[in-house]
Formats: C-alpha cells, sequence, structure tokens
C-alpha cells in the first residue's frame, strides 16, 4: 500500500520525467516505499551499451560511487549481470523480479566489483523483456541492514507496472542522453577518485581480510586526507573512521600511520603515475 509520503514521491518523480532530476526522485520514491539504500536502472537492446536510467544512493558520496559504478556496468559488465541471466528464463513473462544474495553469485570479479566494495547486503530486481530490449531496475539494501522482505517484494511487484512506466517514459524523453558519452579530460577531482579507488582495490587484494570500508579509509589516509576530511568525505562520523583505521591496521599487522605509508609507498606512486 502507498503511503501519503510515497504517494507526494510518485507524484514528484512523474514531474520529474524527462529532467536531470528523474534519478534523485525516483530513488527517494524507492527510499520511502521499501528502504532502498542504492538504486540502479538500465535499458538496453541488442549487445550495446545500456543507457544509464537511475543511479543513486542514499548520500552523495555514495551516490558519486553509484555513478561511478554504472558507467561500468553499462559499458559491458552488464552483460556478466546474474540477475540478468537468472531473468532470462522468465522473459515470456510481462515482467520478473529476482532477489540476489551477493552469497550466491559465482563470478568473483563481478560480486567484489559490483556487490563488496559498494556494500550491498541483498538486491531486488525488476526486469521486462520486449523483443532484443530489457528494462532492470535494482534496488540494493546496504551491509549491515536487513534482506528485503515478502511483503517488500509484494510491494515492488504491485508497483511494477507504474514503475517502468515512469523508465520508460524517462527513455523516451531523453534518448541518447542517457548513454555513456565518450569520457572528457577527466578533472583533478576524477583523477583523485580514480586513484583512490586503484589503492583501495589494491589493499583488498593484498590483504582479503579487509573490508571495502576499511580500505577505502587506508586509501585515503595514504593520499593524505585527514580523519576530519575523511569524515566529511565519506559522510561517516570521526570516530568510525577511527574504529575502520584500528580494525585494517591489525589485519595488516601494523601500528601506525608510517608502517602503512612503508607498505604501500610504492603502490601509491605507482598507481598515481598510471
Amino acid at each position: 500500500m502507498m503511503t501519503h509520503g510515497s504517494s507526494d514521491a510518485l507524484a514528484a518523480a512523474i514531474a520529474a520525467i524527462g529532467t536531470d532530476r528523474f534519478g534523485p526522485s525516483f530513488f527517494e520514491l524507492a527510499r520511502r516505499q521499501i528502504g532502498a539504500d542504492q538504486c540502479t536502472a538500465f535499458a538496453a537492446a541488442g549487445g550495446r551499451d545500456a543507457a544509464i536510467l537511475v543511479a543513486e544512493g542514499a548520500s552523495s558520496a555514495t551516490a558519486a560511487m553509484v555513478k561511478r559504478l554504472s558507467i561500468e556496468y553499462a559499458t559491458g559488465a552488464y552483460h556478466r549481470d546474474p540477475v540478468l541471466k537468472l531473468s532470462e528464463a522468465r522473459r515470456a513473462a510481462p515482467h520478473c523480479i529476482v532477489r540476489m544474495d551477493p552469497d550466491t553469485i559465482d563470478d568473483p570479479g563481478y560480486r567484489d566489483r559490483f556487490y563488496s566494495y559498494p556494500g550491498i547486503r541483498h538486491e531486488l530486481a525488476l526486469v521486462t523483456h520486449s523483443g532484443e530490449q530489457l528494462l532492470c531496475v535494482s534496488f540494493y539494501r546496504a551491509a549491515g541492514q536487513r534482506s528485503f522482505s515478502d511483503a517488500e517484494h509484494r510491494e515492488v511487484e504491485a508497483l511494477a507496472p507504474i514503475t517502468l512506466s515512469l523508465l520508460r517514459r524517462h527513455f523516451e524523453l531523453c534518448g541518447s542522453d542517457l548513454f555513456p558519452q565518450q569520457a572528457a579530460a577527466p578533472s583533478p577531482a576524477d583523477r583523485q577518485a580514480a586513484v583512490l579507488d586503484k589503492v583501495r582495490d589494491a589493499m583488498l587484494a593484498d590483504c582479503a581480510r579487509l573490508t571495502p570500508r576499511e580500505a577505502e579509509v587506508c586509501a585515503r589516509i595514504l593520499l593524505g586526507y585527514t580523519v576530519l576530511g575523511t569524515s566529511m568525505h565519506l559522510e561517516i562520523s570521526v570516530n568510525t573512521v577511527a574504529t575502520h583505521r584500528k580494525r585494517a591496521y591489525s589485519k595488516l599487522s601494523i601500528s601506525s600511520q608510517n608502517e602503512l605509508f612503508a607498505r604501500y609507498f610504492s603502490t601509491v606512486e605507482r598507481l598515481r603515475l598510471n
């Protein structure tokens, strides 16, 4: 059943169709209706790049990460998506809903990049096929949260016709603007974000015991962020940053920032130059 707040969010999403406000408005509807922490939606056909309809998260830092990952997904990774593979068996139906537990995914590279790194606990995806065309919208719960319930599954099922209509109409109005564009020269902020991602990934490869968040905190330390700066960029408290740092140091068998730098200095310098 749609609450008053959800009705307002639906009205806002409808009003935002065809504008750059659509993604945030659609995510707000998903957040209010089923408590989604992240949301993505894509349209694809004929094996080409997918159009990015929605790529949003509950905080500005999370939303920025989701948008970066959505480009990787849309420009090829979606061919490996286990949700779409499962939906193939049900493509004769008007639509299907897939519940995905990351622990059941057989592709470790895909699982690590699109579930472990963004901190996904559970996915509830709505997929529809029409000939070679497909439309997929996924709602995600973050690590530490509960999985989506049967009741929330039913909510997505009940709203499927209007959800898919919203996304189709947005795609019709925006068309090619929603496909990933040829990248312009990256800004300094983009280059810094890319190096952060590479350092974090290198640390995760070096120490499998680290969590993605612990590696992200340490990567920022290695690139010169203060505890306060890390707190602001990741939108977590200073105490939480300190906790992640302490746990990471323990797993790396080090006790100081100097030891962290000594261990990863050459890695950071190499990644800065690449």
